[in-house]
């Protein structure tokens, strides 16, 4: 009777797991097939302007990133530089190169198998070090852990120490940090609009985020619930996405 009892019991843990990862699927599906594509993060003032611009190759997916900047105290062109994106034959993001290195990180990405989800990204820094991120996710794909270390430094082998953090998701599949983790913000609060992270899976690996839903940062929206502007000042928390920064104009395309 024990027996039974133990089996039976078994079966209804398993059987409630699945419901639970059925029921995210049904009640999230098709989010990541958005119905916009951002092209464009916009900001001028009276002495400085920045744009960043997002291209597409034939399946959709963000082939470059184009980031240009000029100011009134530096003479000559505007600074411009150009991120590309480089896909396997499974359409999965391996790389983020550029020949300008000096504001953002070059990653490669490493999977296994079939996996839709890295396992680990590598980050050569611009003295010979190299970073590694080892990536864990849940069973419904997303990065809940990353683990960061230091493979090569040619100036101290020991000078960089580990680094942890963890992630999990609340019920409405919203990013929220172990209070382990350096810097923890607390609970983030989130709205009811969709995440920039939405429009395209590539953005949840880049930003390790599968939020579903933004914070309050939008100040204007579209009508698909993407923000047009973001507010200029602090915010409790500021979703990250490329190089956005508050005071900034968001460009889509959107079809119905």
């Amino acid at each position: 009777m024990k027996k039974h009892f133990f089996f039976i019991m078994i079966l209804v843990i398993i059987t409630s797991s699945c419901n639970k990862i059925l029921d995210y699927y049904h009640n999230h599906k098709g989010d990541n097939a958005a119905s916009c594509k951002i092209l464009s993060l916009s900001y001028k003032d009276s002495v400085s302007e920045r744009k960043t611009e997002i291209s597409y190759n034939a399946a959709g997916y963000p082939e470059s990133v184009t980031y240009t900047s000029s100011d009134i105290y530096t003479s000559g062109p505007p600074l411009t530089y150009i991120f590309n994106y480089k896909y396997d034959v499974l359409n999965r993001l391996i790389s983020e190169t550029s020949d300008w290195v000096y504001t953002q990180n070059i990653v490669y990405y490493a999977y296994e198998g079939n996996s839709k989800v890295p396992v680990r990204d590598t980050i050569p820094g611009l003295f010979g070090d190299i970073y590694v991120e080892d990536l864990e996710s849940d069973n419904l794909g997303r990065i809940t852990k990353v683990t960061k270390r230091i493979i090569q430094n040619p100036e101290d082998p020991i000078d960089f120490p580990t680094e942890v953090h963890k992630y999990y998701y609340d019920g409405h599949g919203n990013r929220q940090e172990d209070p382990s983790n350096a810097k923890y913000p607390g609970v983030i609060v989130y709205n009811n609009k969709p995440s920039l992270y939405t429009l395209h899976p590539v953005w949840n690996i880049i930003h390790k985020d599968y939020s579903k839903n933004s914070v309050s940062y939008g100040e204007t929206y579209n009508d698909k619930g993407f923000p047009l502007t973001i507010k200029r000042g602090n915010a409790d928390y500021f979703q990250p996405f490329l190089d956005m920064l508050p005071g900034d104009e968001i460009d889509y395309d959107c079809t119905d």
